[in-house]
This record gives C-alpha cells, sequence and structure tokens, in this order.
C-alpha cells in the first residue's frame, strides 16, 4: 500500500518518505544521443532495443518520434536494473499532439501498455488499463515548440515509484505521482516510447539519458506486501520465516496480527544482514491493546524475548529484561482507527542502534532511542512480532518494508523547512542535515533556492553562485548541519515556493531528501466542509472562531437544527439581481431534503497547496469523495453559515470545491446577510474530481454576518466539497499611465504617473516599479525610493485613490521604452502594474510624411482586388478547409467567422500543413511598411481555442508545414498576443482582468473586446503594436529579428480543437510603404 499518502501542488512542506538514497549512487548508463553512427536507434546504440514500432530516429542529437505518428513505438534499455534506482531523461512532448509516452519505471521484455506504466500527455496519469489520475492531480506536460524540455525523473525502491518532473528543465523536482507498481521478478528493464492515435501529430523526443544505482553489490530488499496468493505469510513470501507462533495473516495489503490476540508471534527476514545497515516499514498499533509490538534491530536465529530489543506500544521501551525507558524518553507508539501509521526506521552500525519514526508518517524524524546494544555474531536477522498480554485486543500491522545495506564510506542529507507557512518578506530557517558515515575525501551540496528568494546568514562558509548555495567540504569524516535563512521577496507571484538541490560524494549527484516545497500564508478565515451535520447556535447557524484560527476543521458527528422551508430564487429561474432578499428560515442552519443520509467520506482530506485562478487553489484530483454526494443534494437545499467577523470593515471571498462529473451545468447561489451576493456556475466535466470556484469580492462591516449556499436547480451537483472564506482588509490595483497616444519624444524627459486605486475596502500600496534599461530616474514623488535598479514606493492605506510619479530620461536615439512593475494588491500574490507598458518613436512606428498609405474601408459589398481567401489545404485532414468558413463585406465592415464544426483541429495553423483561412495580399512594400487594422471579436463560444487578428507570413499557400513561418497578432484566449507558428508567444497584453468567463462573454457581446492591430517592418526587425480601447498605443514584446523577405499579409482566424467558433469583423486595413527612419534626425525633421 502507499505509505507516502496525498501531497499538494509540489511535494508539500511534509517530509518525502523516500528511503533517503546515499550518495554511493553512481550513473550506470548516459547517453547523449551525440553523433549517432545511423538514424535507426537500434543501430545507433545497440543497448536500446527496439521493443516495439521503429519510428523513432537518432536525428539532431535526440531520439524523436516521427511526427506523422507512429503506434506503438518503444524502445528498451537492455540493461537489467537493480532493486533501487533512479533514471532521468529530457522529455519534449509538443502541445496540441492527440496520443501519449509511455514510461514503463520497470517491465520485461515484451510488455505493452497492458503493463502497468505513466501515460505522460496532456492528462499525465498512472496507466492500470484505466485512464487512472495520479495521486497529485493532472499534470499537463506538453510544451509549445521552441520551449526548453521538461526533465523527468524516475524514482524506484523495489515496487514503489516517485515520478517527478523539472519544468522546462529548471527550479525544483516537481512530485506527479507517487505510488506502488504491481510486483515484477528480475530481470527488469527501463522501457520508453510514443503511441500515436491518430489526428493531429507533433514533435516528440528524449535526450540525455541518465541511469543511476549503486555502485557496490550491497544488500537491498523491499517488499509492499501487496497481492499476496496466500493469507500464510511464509506461503506468500518464503523469505519471511515464522519465527513462532502464526496469528498473522498476509491480508489487505499488509501483515496484520490477529486482532483476537496472540502471543509471541514473529517474523524474521531469512537475509543475513552486514554489519552496517538501515530498515524501515509503516506500524499501526490501535490505541488501547494490551499487548506488545518487538522489533529486534539485529538477533540470530531463534532469538525471542530474552534477545534484547525494544517494545513498542503505549510505553514504548527498550527491553533487557526489564522495563527500561528510550534515552529520549516515553513515546506513545498507538494510534486511533482511521489514522495513518507510523513510519519507523532503525538505523544499525555494527552493535550501534538507532530508533526513530514520523508520524503518522510526515514530519522530521523523531529520535526513540540510540544505544550500544550487546554484540552478537553473524549471522544476524531483523525480527518483528506481537504479543498479545491479555484483555483488550485490536489492530496490528506492518506495511512497506525497506531494508538496504549502508556504504562504508557515505553521506546523506535531509532538508527541514523552519516553517509550514511563509509570509512575504520573512526569513524561514533553513537546515541541512548531513550525515556522514566513514571518510569521504570529497563532498559538494547544492542548495537550488526559490526563484526570486533571497538568502542570509549561510553556515560553513557556503557560496551563492547562479541562484544556488553551494558547500564544498574534503576529507570529511563528520557529520554537521548547514543552516541559512531563505528570505520570500515583499511581492510574490508564485502561491508555492520550491526548493531543489543535490549531494555529490564523487560517486555522482543524490537529490537531497526531506521538506522540498512551502505554501505562502493565505488570509483564511474558514475552511471547511460544507455539511448539513454541524452544531449551530441558538439562532440562525453556527459562530465561528475568527482571528487567526485559519486552519481546516471537520463538523462531521455535530448536530445542527434542520429548517422546514426550502429555498427558491425570488422572481422565478432567472439570476437574482445583486443585493435581492429572500429570507432564509430563521433559528435554523439549514435545509436539506435527505437528512439521514451520510457524506460520501467524513474522513477525506484536501491536499494542502493548490495553485488554481486568483484565490481558489488547485487540489488534487484524488479528492473525489469530499462533502455531500450528488445523490444527496436536491434542489431547495440550503446551508448557513453564520461568522463574527470582528471589529472594522473588512473584504470577503468565498471559495467553494465542486464535483461535476457527468452532471449538467448547475448554479449554487450565495447570500450575505439574505441578499443575494452572486452565483457558483460550475460547468459539467467528465472526471470524477472537485474543482474549486470563486466568487466575491463583498465588502462587509464589523461584526456578525452570515453566508448561506443555496441550489436554485434545475440541476445540482454531483458533489460539493469545501468552503473557504477570505477576507482582508482591501483589494486594490495600481494602473501606470505614461503618454496619451504612446509615443515619446527620446530628447525629452518623460513623465510617468501611476495611480494606486482601492477597489475594495481600505487598501495599502506598496509598489516596486522597474527602472527602464538605460534610463535615468528624477522626480521621485510620494517618498519613493531607487533600490538598485528599481523604485520603490510604500504608501498610506486609501479607501479612494493615491496618485504618484516620476520622470525617465531616455537613452539617446531610444526608439522605444518598455515599463514593468508589481503591486501588491491586497491579496497573496502580487499583480503587475497595469495600464501603459511603454512608448515608441512615432515616426519609427508610424512613418513620417514621405510615407504612402492604401487604404480599404471595405465600403463595397465584396472584397476587391488586391485581395485573396486562401483556404487550408493540408492533406493531413481528409476535410472541406472552405466549408463553415463565412466572409462578408457590407456597411464599411468586413466580418470573418469561422467553426470547425466537430472536425479536429480543422482550423489549428501551427505545426501542420496550411489549415486557417486567410484573407491575404501580397503587395507588401520592398521596403519598411506598415499594415495596421481595426478588430472587434464579436462572437466566440469561449474563451479557449482561438486567435484571430493580423498576420504577416513568409510562405506559400502550399506550404506542408507552417512552423515558423507566420505571425499571428490578435485575440487569443486570455489576452491579446503576437505568436510565431509552432515557436510560442513572442508577447502579450492583458486586456481585462475577469475571473468569470460568463462576464467576459458580456464583455464580448456588448462589442468591447476591440483593438487597433498593426505590424510594422522596419529593415531586418519586425515590430507588433496594438491600441485597445481608451489606451494607447503599445508594444507585444521586443521587436523580433527577421532577415527572410514577406511574401503575405492580411486576416487570420484559427482555432485548435472542435469545441469554439469565432466571429471578428475588421473596419479597415491599411498598408503603408514608410519612408526611411533615420534617428534623431527624425525628430528634428518632424
Amino acid at each position: 500500500m502507499n505509505r507516502y499518502g496525498k501531497y499538494g501542488f509540489l511535494i508539500s512542506g511534509m517530509i518525502l518518505c523516500l528511503l533517503g538514497m546515499t550518495a554511493t549512487a553512481a550513473v550506470q548508463y548516459s547517453n547523449d544521443f551525440e553523433n549517432p553512427g545511423s538514424a535507426n536507434v537500434q543501430t545507433a546504440w545497440p543497448e536500446l532495443v527496439i521493443s516495439a514500432g521503429g519510428t523513432m530516429q537518432a536525428v539532431n542529437g535526440r531520439i524523436e518520434w516521427d511526427a506523422t505518428g507512429g503506434n506503438n513505438d518503444w524502445i528498451r534499455l537492455d540493461q537489467e536494473v537493480p532493486n533501487e534506482y533512479q533514471f532521468e531523461f529530457d522529455f519534449f512532448y509538443q502541445e496540441n499532439t492527440n496520443g501519449r509516452f509511455s514510461l514503463w519505471p520497470f517491465c520485461k521484455p515484451g510488455d505493452g501498455i497492458t503493463r502497468f506504466n505513466y501515460f505522460l500527455r496532456k492528462n499525465t496519469h498512472y496507466y492500470n488499463l484505466a485512464d487512472t489520475v495520479p495521486s497529485e492531480g493532472p499534470r499537463d506536460l506538453t510544451l509549445p515548440i521552441g520551449s526548453k524540455p521538461h526533465r523527468m525523473r524516475v524514482e524506484v525502491t523495489g515496487d514503489h515509484v516517485a515520478l517527478l518532473y523539472k519544468d522546462r528543465g529548471e527550479g525544483g523536482w516537481i512530485l506527479i505521482d507517487e505510488r506502488d507498481f504491481p510486483h515484477v521478478d528480475s530481470p527488469r528493464y527501463i522501457q520508453l516510447g510514443y503511441n500515436h492515435d491518430g489526428g493531429t501529430a507533433g514533435l516528440i523526443y528524449i535526450d540525455n539519458l541518465v541511469l543511476n544505482y549503486r555502485s557496490q553489490n550491497l544488500l537491498s530488499y523491499s517488499n509492499n506486501f501487496d497481492n499476496a496468493p496466500n493469507a500464510n505469510v511464509n506461503t506468500s513470501w518464503p523469505e519471511w520465516i515464522i519465527a513462532t507462533g502464526g496469528t498473522m495473516q498476509a491480508v489487505n495489503n499488509r501483515i496484520e496480527w490477529d486482532a483476537t490476540g496472540g502471543n509471541n508471534d514473529w517474523i524474521r527476514l531469512d537475509m543475513v544482514m552486514p554489519n552496517d545497515y538501515v530498515y524501515e516499514f509503516d506500524l499501526f498499533y490501535q490505541e488501547n491493546t494490551n499487548g506488545r509490538f518487538s522489533v529486534w534491530p539485529f538477533c540470530n536465529a531463534g532469538d525471542s524475548i530474552s534477545r534484547f530489543n525494544y517494545f513498542v506500544r503505549k510505553n514504548t521501551h527498550y527491553y533487557n529484561l526489564a522495563d527500561t525507558v528510550p534515552s529520549e524518553g516515553p513515546r506513545d507508539m498507538t494510534l486511533p482507527v482511521g489514522s495513518p501509521p507510523h513510519r519507523l526506521r532503525v538505523e544499525v552500525t555494527g552493535d550501534h542502534v538507532l530508533l526513530l519514526y514520523k508520524d503518522r508518517g510526515v514530519g522530521g524524524w523523531i529520535l526513540i532511542d540510540e544505544r550500544n546494544f550487546p554484540h552478537i555474531e553473524s549471522p544476524r536477522y531483523i525480527q518483528l512480532g506481537y504479543n498479545h498480554d491479555g484483555g483488550t485486543a485490536g489492530l496490528i500491522y506492518v506495511d512497506n518494508f525497506v531494508v538496504n545495506e549502508l556504504a562504508a564510506n557515505r553521506a546523506t542529507v535531509e532538508r527541514s523547512i523552519g516553517a509550514e507557512v511563509f509570509t512575504a518578506n520573512t526569513p524561514i530557517p533553513v537546515n541541512l542535515t548531513i550525515n556522514v558515515t566513514g571518510n569521504l575525501p570529497s563532498l559538494t551540496v547544492t542548495e537550488g533556492i526559490p526563484e526570486g528568494w533571497s538568502v542570509s546568514n549561510i553556515s560553513n562558509g557556503g557560496v551563492v553562485s547562479g541562484g544556488n548555495i553551494i558547500w564544498s567540504f574534503t576529507n570529511q569524516s563528520e557529520s554537521l548541519t548547514l543552516t541559512y535563512n531563505a528570505v520570500p521577496p515583499r511581492l510574490v507571484l508564485s502561491r508555492v515556493a520550491g526548493f531543489s538541490g543535490s549531494v555529490d560524494s564523487g560517486e555522482g549527484e543524490e537529490r537531497i531528501a526531506g521538506d522540498t516545497a512551502i505554501s505562502i500564508k493565505l488570509p483564511y478565515l474558514y475552511r471547511e466542509c460544507i455539511d448539513y451535520d454541524f452544531s449551530g447556535s441558538p439562532v440562525d447557524g453556527k459562530n465561528y472562531p475568527t482571528g487567526t484560527e485559519f486552519a481546516v476543521r471537520y463538523c462531521q458527528g455535530m448536530n445542527g437544527i434542520l429548517a422546514t422551508v426550502p429555498y427558491t430564487r425570488p422572481g422565478g429561474g432567472a439570476t437574482p439581481a445583486v443585493n435581492t432578499q429572500f429570507v432564509f428560515q430563521a433559528g435554523a442552519d439549514f435545509y436539506f431534503s435527505n437528512p439521514g443520509i451520510a457524506r460520501d467520506n467524513p474522513n477525506y482530506e484536501f491536499s494542502d497547496y493548490r495553485d488554481q485562478g486568483e484565490i481558489t487553489l488547485e487540489h488534487g484530483a484524488s479528492d473525489t469523495n469530499a462533502g455531500i454526494g450528488g445523490d444527496d443534494i436536491s434542489v431547495g437545499d440550503w446551508f448557513r453559515y453564520t461568522f463574527d467577523f470582528g471589529p472594522g470593515d473588512q473584504v470577503i471571498l468565498i471559495n467553494l470545491s465542486v464535483n461535476m462529473w457527468g452532471n449538467a451545468n448547475c448554479s449554487i447561489d450565495v447570500y450575505v446577510d439574505n441578499k443575494f451576493k452572486a452565483e457558483f456556475l460550475p460547468t459539467n466535466f467528465s472526471y470524477n474530481a472537485y474543482e474549486f470556484h470563486t466568487v466575491g469580492p463583498f465588502e462587509i462591516s464589523g461584526g456578525v454576518h452570515s453566508i448561506v449556499l443555496a441550489i436554485p436547480g434545475p440541476n445540482v451537483p454531483d458533489g460539493i466539497g469545501r468552503m473557504e472564506v477570505v477576507r482582508v482588509r482591501g483589494i486594490g490595483q495600481v494602473t501606470r499611465t505614461l503618454t496619451e497616444e504612446g509615443f515619446f519624444d527620446p530628447s525629452q524627459p518623460l513623465p510617468v504617473h501611476l495611480s494606486a486605486e482601492a477597489l475594495y475596502g481600505s487598501y495599502t500600496p506598496f509598489v516596486v516599479e522597474d527602472i527602464p534599461q538605460g534610463t535615468q530616474i528624477t522626480d521621485i514623488s510620494n517618498g519613493g525610493r531607487v533600490v538598485e535598479n528599481k523604485i520603490i514606493w510604500e504608501l498610506p492605506a486609501t479607501t479612494t485613490s493615491t496618485d504618484f510619479s516620476y520622470t525617465a530620461i531616455p537613452p539617446a536615439g531610444a526608439t522605444f521604452l518598455r515599463f514593468n512593475g508589481l503591486a501588491d494588491v491586497g491579496l497573496p500574490l502580487a499583480k503587475r502594474v497595469m495600464g501603459d507598458g511603454s512608448v515608441v518613436n512615432e515616426v519609427w512606428l508610424f512613418g513620417g510624411p514621405g510615407s504612402t498609405a492604401r487604404k480599404d474601408d471595405f465600403n463595397g459589398s465584396a472584397l476587391q482586388a488586391p485581395w485573396v481567401v486562401e483556404y487550408g489545404s493540408d492533406p493531413a485532414l481528409n476535410t472541406n478547409y472552405q466549408d463553415r468558413v463565412k466572409i462578408e463585406v457590407s456597411g464599411g465592415r468586413l466580418t470573418f467567422s469561422v467553426d470547425p464544426v466537430g472536425v479536429n483541429n480543422k482550423f489549428d495553423e501551427w505545426a501542420n500543413g496550411r489549415r486557417a483561412p486567410l484573407i491575404l495580399r501580397t503587395d507588401l512594400p520592398a521596403g519598411d511598411w506598415r499594415a495596421e487594422a481595426l478588430c472587434t471579436l464579436d462572437e466566440t463560444f469561449t474563451w479557449d481555442q482561438y486567435h484571430v487578428g493580423i498576420f504577416v507570413a513568409y510562405n506559400a499557400g502550399n506550404d506542408t508545414n507552417v512552423s515558423g513561418d507566420e505571425y499571428l497578432l490578435g485575440f487569443y484566449a486570455s489576452d491579446l498576443r503576437v505568436e510565431k507558428t509552432n515557436v510560442g508567444s513572442l508577447g502579450n497584453l492583458t486586456y481585462h482582468s475577469l475571473a468569470d468567463e460568463f462576464d467576459w462573454l458580456d464583455l464580448v457581446d456588448a462589442g468591447n473586446v476591440k483593438a487597433t492591430l498593426a505590424i510594422t517592418k522596419r529593415g531586418n526587425q519586425l515590430i507588433f503594436s496594438a491600441r485597445m480601447n481608451g489606451r494607447a498605443w503599445e508594444l507585444l514584446g521586443v521587436p523580433v529579428t527577421e532577415n527572410r523577405t514577406p511574401t503575405r499579409v492580411g486576416f487570420f482566424s484559427k482555432i485548435w480543437g472542435d469545441l469554439n467558433y469565432s466571429i471578428a469583423s475588421f473596419d479597415y486595413f491599411t498598408l503603408t510603404e514608410l519612408d526611411v527612419f533615420t534617428d534623431v534626425e527624425a525628430w528634428e525633421l518632424y
């Protein structure tokens, strides 16, 4: 069974309970796939056996899978792997590719996808002949062309597997999944490969494969006790000898001792132990059970309790034929039923023994006892067992047993982060505990700190280099603890900070064990499962504690007061207006149609680290049983929560986890003090998982307020999980204003104006503005100060707004300036300063009076020359690319609509042949030019899977691979952006800050998703710019160097997938031949 429990988005602040790998693992195989002797992988490297298929090729210094798509194309490393090993490789899987890359942590020759493995793709998951979601939730491992590959890592200990990756090869290791795989006898091998599922194909490759395992022939054994063929322990696993008794059984994927109680029931691992070794196992010992569980660090065959051992029980102690208290004092090791087991660890060095445990399997190792045991001669064995002393019996079991011999010269490193959560700009102590045995000629510890963080108080001469702290030691024979303080920035952009690190004692790097991540402290007032079964105050629900009590609490087992009046929406089925009143029955806590039905799972646990949306935080998709199930929820049900918020005005947001598995879209209404405030609008999805949604912010006064969640119908969710109430004092934003039109004179000072505006409550601005490169700063207002290359303001609280400013003196001859800044907006994460982000030299961007413009106002009823409509031509799809493309010219407007009608990626202009419809012209000037159009997004189904606007291309209409040949500028799923086909985004502008898709669709319907788009060519540079409603001209990224000659320019409409459509209109198109730009002289003339 999986001994590691559930972790968060990264491996959480809990200790990763993998057995700490010693630094004796060495590289046993590596291949950078450079200079192959043949494109055939097996011919180039005979140890890489093509186990199926054959479209993979040794090209471009890596192994690539055929972009046309193959089926069951797998390679197997023909090198037997031991019981414990790790392997890593670079992995690139192109986005929007229909297939899966299989990764077998271990397998037999001839195994295929019917052998349990991982599918790496957009919805990466463990595969056990079903589409099983990993324990850490879905993970999208696809990447855009041009991106760096991910770095994958697999750690195997027996049958236990941890799958991790570094995002684009950087930062800390992120846990994807951790579980016990079904057992496979030796010989075992590593296998990798791709399976194309038809439709869109793309680039798949691996590179830089490294396999590590111990270079010495050291004893290693593990057993997760799963799938026992017989209840008799010795019959199932002959290496486990029943030393005496026999009531223990191999059941429930573990070894259990008879709950009725047995006497002297011991098992011995029939493997001779070396001089130095460590073993671990899970132990559950039920509270109030009268007996003792004996642990022999070592013994001879036939030894019993007269052989010195540990009694593990309520008064755990060392036993030398007397009730001897351990060196660290008494330790109660019993647990209530339903609790995770403890993790026990025994370290043996000769006759010296340490007994440690992790409380319920998490946290750091806690020392129970350390002493020298009386010496016995080899052969020595490990023995475990239970002795019932009469009276009350209970559940006793062990699971996930691991033993490993220790090398004579070794080092282990474990990280301990001295806090559960972090707050901005507050140091956190970090300890790296190094346990050294023997003598190490060299020892290097490299600690990777989170991006954007700083460090201080580094011990032992550690040196900071490139985002790492590096300690180097020679002839190290003593254990030691390295310490430093990790300091988060004042403005935090990421909710979870990951640490990474390695230790190298001469035989290759090993990952530092222990804590690997920490999450920011969030401003929760309340986090709890919504429940019809909570205790009520005398009137209108329960008054929950306030202040800083943000921990998760559970309600089950408490009684509430049931109402008799259900909820019905005021005025019928339409969404009520804000502040519409519905008086929920006084003196009651809830209305629930099925109050006798129990919750789905009273012991559920949401993961601690989530990252989804602004306030809502993602939890693992494995949390599929939580709260109230769909069989229980009915139309009209409601749940009231009453809080005493304490003194002072506040701002709240409400998060709710909802499971919509297979159910139609529904609403959940939110009332504050019987007044309608908002509705949750979860939508149907085809998988079993809880997802968080947010409503708010709402301003409230201090004191007592009630929050009600109500089900209006006609549809109900499959399940409702946890509600979270987030409260802050205020929320605001900071906006930058440069010049009215977006132009500047590089010979003149540029005033920069900023405004901090309170949106809700009382907002306290903290702003950090980057200084553009080469620019001098003067006249900083409101107490702002320059710190290195930034300007920092700490402004007083406001309920309205505060204006502040500075002056930028541009470098001589500058053609543009780009600005960037961050602001504390009152929520845990900072946001970018909004508003103007750049200024440009007008003549450089638009040309001077010598320029010649050709403008089409679309005043006719049809397109006129030189316009040409070009439809898709990619033969990879058997489809009519002209079907459902509509182009109309009427009333001074060109309307362009596309709909793939269920043909997946029909209009996806990205990595294939030509697919998206283009309205183009080829009459481009030979020199510099500018193309400009006014674009309005008129209609779309969702804010995903579309891109529409203007383009410039460097190909012809029969291009069979458009990769890198087209620049697409226009409205995208979440912003206004420019992309290079099959390369990725080159720049973007945010035009809305809406969190609700329905609010965004209202924006579209009102005609407010509108911008003037422009592409300017100056020499060998392309400049992409846009002007949105009421804003100045802005650049999208920096100019792009392009030495090819452009062939076409015009309009495009792209749809990927098959679930969306778009309608866009263009008011004009202007193609201007620009006169020559000569920097300062241009300003002197104009």
